[in-house]
């Protein structure tokens, strides 16, 4: 169980990695699409463009069986942007690097789920709310786009803690303890953006 993260790096980590080797965060059980609400240019970095993303994720369970979901904002690990699908599945992922925060596991575990979690029953969605500093080298292109992202929103539980949780609620779902990878997102890059001061 990977911990959930605090604060983002400065610098990416552009450690790309291939589709085959996110396989783990490809399920059937649920199906995550999005929408690109706010771009913000951030400034430059040598040849790097900087530009801060909002996202809202729609995660829907299309399994049979009820899903117990943390519905926390979301934390990138992996994204790949290009101007098409079919560009986009040339592109290799490029992980985010993280800086780790301690957390102690709660002294009690509930008997039913409680925030940020809750069960979603087959056919209904919820909605992940995330953001995302994207690097893009050298001269960007305005018009479409497309963007496909790897997240998780997981409090940083310990393995022990969440073994603990999915045998409390088993009754109320199974509990969603991995990522979720997004179908391809498109979006419109727009013409020109003012520099803003991003955190």
């Amino acid at each position: 169980m990977r911990k959930i993260y605090r604060r983002f790096l400065s610098v990416l980590m552009l450690t790309c990695l291939g589709s085959s080797a996110l396989g783990q965060a490809t399920t059937d059980a649920v199906l995550v699409t999005g929408q690109v609400t706010k771009i913000v240019f951030c400034g430059r970095d040598l040849d790097a463009n900087l530009y801060d993303f909002l996202i809202r994720l729609s995660v829907k369970n299309t399994g049979s069986q009820p899903i117990i979901s943390s519905t926390s904002a979301a934390l990138t690990d992996h994204y790949r942007i290009a101007k098409s699908v079919n560009q986009l599945n040339d592109q290799r992922f490029i992980h985010i690097g993280w800086v780790t925060s301690a957390r102690e596991d709660p002294k009690s575990v509930p008997i039913q789920p409680v925030a940020p979690f809750r069960p979603i029953a087959p056919g209904q969605s919820f909605s992940i709310n995330v953001h995302l500093r994207v690097v893009m080298i050298g001269a960007v292109e305005s018009g479409p786009a497309v963007i496909e992202l790897i997240v998780e929103n997981l409090p940083g539980y310990s393995e022990a803690y969440f073994a603990k949780l999915t045998e409390a609620w088993s009754k109320h779902g199974r509990l969603w303890t991995t990522t979720f990878r997004s179908r391809p997102i498109s979006f419109v890059m727009p013409v020109k953006l003012k520099e803003r001061r991003c955190l």
